[in-house]
């Protein structure tokens, strides 16, 4: 059976609550370092230390299933790999380290992917009473380059200006 490694979703509760590995180390009678390599899963809880844990972090146990952290990472996954963004690919380490580390961030993240995304769908059917389109810089060169064309098209069939009536030649 695989072991189950929680130590991230133990760290993130721990640090929602404002406690220090010490203060919840010494609520679970345990030492600080010992708590710092359950965090960084290099030990395994026993099911004495998970019910203290329940207790002194005030949570039922379901929420260290680590469903939020798995959940934010998938999110950020499909952010990050995105094409129309023209990122660098971001390593699943990292990806999983942001999800753990800084979850409010990964979430800042991720809203505003999501922002983006409805934005760059709604510009795409925005026209402009010229009938022009809107269009957002990573938008495909092609849409660019019809645009333009259209542009071009629209430019030729103007009349032209009458050039300016010439000037008089200097008396001498």
């Amino acid at each position: 059976m695989a072991r189950v490694q929680i130590g991230r979703t133990i760290r993130r509760l721990r640090i929602e609550r404002n406690l220090s590995q010490q203060a919840l180390a010494n609520r679970l009678g345990i030492s600080a370092s010992y708590l710092n390599l359950i965090e960084h899963d290099q030990r395994t809880l026993s099911g004495a230390l998970l019910i203290k844990l329940g207790e002194a972090l005030n949570l039922d146990l379901a929420e260290l299933s680590g469903t939020q952290e798995r959940r934010l990472e998938i999110g950020l996954r499909e952010a990050f790999s995105d094409p129309l963004l023209g990122a660098d690919a971001v390593p699943e380490e990292e990806i999983a380290t942001l999800a753990a580390s800084a979850p409010k961030a990964g979430r800042a993240v991720l809203a505003l992917y999501r922002a983006w995304r409805v934005a760059r769908e709604d510009a795409a059917g925005i026209g402009l009473p010229s009938g022009r389109r809107i269009l957002l810089p990573n938008e495909e060169a092609r849409d660019f380059l019809m645009t333009a064309r259209t542009i071009s098209l629209r430019s030729k069939r103007r009349p032209t200006a009458s050039p300016p009536p010439a000037l008089p030649a200097p008396m001498k």
